[in-house]
């Protein structure tokens, strides 16, 4: 308020400015910019009144400054001005919201919570409504309470929420305002608010034919058909797992190779996965995964199956040959069996070409346990022992050959050709020699007999046998002589007077060519010993079986 205060008296003068305000204590704040002034007669001068209602006054309230202005030098000198402050009655809104933006996933709602306030200082009602100025096909939005009632300085908080449609794209926006209006429309208020898409990850992979049959060293091809499921533009990453070394995993698209794929929102597309297979592959399935992996860093499994089919194949061999041995003896055959063909297999051992049963023939693991089939992985070797029993009655001088043959599941076969060459000795007495040259009666005689053996195998426990008439009076045993050497028995004889007729036996383990010179008989003509002086008859007799009891003794 601007007043004015003049001096309309005769002598000049100085006043007090004061007030009182009603009422008291309420929040109003009275201000005069002036307290004392000074005029001369007839001057003038103005001053002010501030009146501040308090924040919180509510319509129509009223306050009244009563402004007193007196003389400093005359009491009864006086004026006095009534002023009146009315508060006006107004209704102003305001909206606001702490998150005016939010995300929210295709198919999904999500909340914004709005502020309605009364600044002013009358209740009112206010309607509420939702306007966008780029509305989008398939987006809602739902309003809580569409009227509300507001005091004074109150205010209230309502709930909008907005729905995405199902199909919303990734990173796409809907703006919507948020409008609040008084029922007089004397008042209005809006706030904005956006909900954005958040970005789906997701792919739904399939493959027409998981299993596959090939043989080793072809290509697989599976048709692998992929949606992308996301709300987004998505780039495929193209990739396999658990792939045996050797095998090679691609992907070609419109027969072109390719490492990835893109693909638009709800699109389907469809590669191949070319699985190639090493010439040695293994038999059997091999289990793979096909892995897809999204822009988010998650995989998708397709797993697969490519079946090798079975390639049967066998390989017999021997390090060695050609055998020897004689009658009653065993050869015994080193063989290698392997499988050659990219699967597990089992093989029967067999043989043939031997001149009769009575050759025996066995099977034998390398701890010698017998064996007629054995098991192996692909390519899988393994060494076998074949022993051949030599008959007894063998006297073939030709030689021997035969196979030895493994027979895979398949009827595939493979043979060793092998060769028995049967050795026998041959025992002849070369010579026998007796010192003296002429046996004296009742003398002993040293007798030496030289075998030799002209065979070709080695004689075993060779006896070479003294017999005189039909009584055998010395045996030595000769262990072994092998084919083209000799070795010598040695026998006393002490021979009485008379003829004699000594024969020598050779015989030994093992089967020899000829017999007819493993005997030979030599006859002796003893003279009788001249008696000696001083000596009678049964002297000398008992003189010489006593040393025949002492060379019996040697002997043994």
């Amino acid at each position: 308020y601007n007043l004015n205060i003049a001096n309309i008296g005769d002598v000049p003068d100085s006043y007090k400015i004061d007030y009182t305000f009603i009422p008291e204590n309420a929040g109003w704040v009275v201000d005069v910019d002036k307290d004392i002034v000074s005029l001369d007669v007839d001057q003038s001068t103005n001053f002010s009144v501030r009146l501040q209602a308090p924040e919180g006054a509510k319509a129509n309230e009223n306050g009244t400054v009563f402004i007193r202005v007196q003389s400093l030098t005359d009491a009864s000198v006086w004026d006095g001005k009534k002023l009146l402050g009315i508060i006006n009655p107004t209704f102003r809104l305001e909206l606001e919201t702490l998150v005016p933006n939010k995300w929210v996933d295709p198919g999904d709602s999500v909340d914004f919570l709005i502020t309605i306030r009364n600044v002013g200082n009358m209740q009112g009602k206010v309607t509420i409504f939702v306007t966008s100025t780029n509305p989008r096909p398939g987006w809602g939005a739902l309003l809580d309470k569409e009227t509300v009632f507001l005091a004074g300085g109150e205010q209230q908080v309502i709930k909008v929420t907005v729905t995405a449609p199902g199909n919303a794209l990734a990173g796409s926006r809907q703006v919507i305002k948020v409008n609040a209006v008084s029922e007089d429309y004397s008042s209005r208020g809006d706030v904005q608010i956006s909900a954005l898409v958040n970005r789906v990850y997701g792919l739904e992979p399939s493959v027409e034919i998981p299993d596959i049959d090939i043989h080793a060293g072809d290509a697989a091809k599976y048709l692998v058909t992929v949606m992308n499921e996301g709300n987004g533009n998505e780039n495929v990453a193209l990739n396999s797992a658990n792939v045996p070394p050797g095998w090679v995993v691609t992907f070609e698209l419109d027969e072109v190779e390719v490492r990835n794929i893109v693909l638009l929102s709800t699109e389907t597309k469809t590669f191949t996965a070319v699985v190639s297979t090493p010439f040695d592959a293994n038999a059997g399935g091999t289990p793979l995964q096909i892995v897809l992996l999204d822009e988010s860093g998650q995989d998708y499994v397709i797993p697969i199956n490519t079946r090798i089919h079975q390639k049967y194949a066998v390989d017999l061999s021997s390090s060695k040959y050609r055998g020897e041995g004689a009658p009653k003896g065993i050869v015994s055959y080193r063989l290698t069996l392997l499988n050659d063909g990219n699967g597990e297999d089992t093989f029967a051992l067999e043989h043939g070409g031997l001149p009769s049963a009575m050759w025996g023939v066995g099977f034998y693991d390398m701890d010698g346990l017998p064996i007629d089939t054995v098991t192996l992985r692909a390519k899988e070797r393994k060494d076998i022992e074949m022993r051949l029993q030599i008959p007894d009655d063998a006297d073939r001088t030709e030689p021997v050959d035969f196979f030895a043959r493994a027979t895979s599941t398949s009827a595939e076969t493979d043979d060793v050709k092998l060769t028995l060459d049967v050795k026998l000795p041959d025992l002849k007495i070369q010579s026998v020699e007796y010192n003296p040259a002429t046996p004296k009666a009742l003398s002993p005689t040293q007798i030496t007999v030289r075998v030799i053996n002209d065979g070709t195998y080695a004689a075993e426990n060779v006896n070479v046998v003294l017999r005189e008439g039909d009584l055998e009076v010395g045996r030595e045993v000769l262990k072994t002589i092998t084919e083209g050497s000799n070795a010598t028995a040695s026998f006393t004889w002490v021979p009485t007077p008379g003829k004699h007729k000594l024969t020598y036996e050779i015989s030994n383990d093992v089967p020899e060519m000829l017999y007819d010179n493993n005997v030979l008989t030599h006859k002796k003509t003893v003279e009788e010993a001249k008696a000696l002086p001083g000596f009678g008859m049964w002297t000398v007799l008992l003189a010489l079986a006593g040393l025949v009891v002492v060379l019996h003794k040697y002997r043994r």
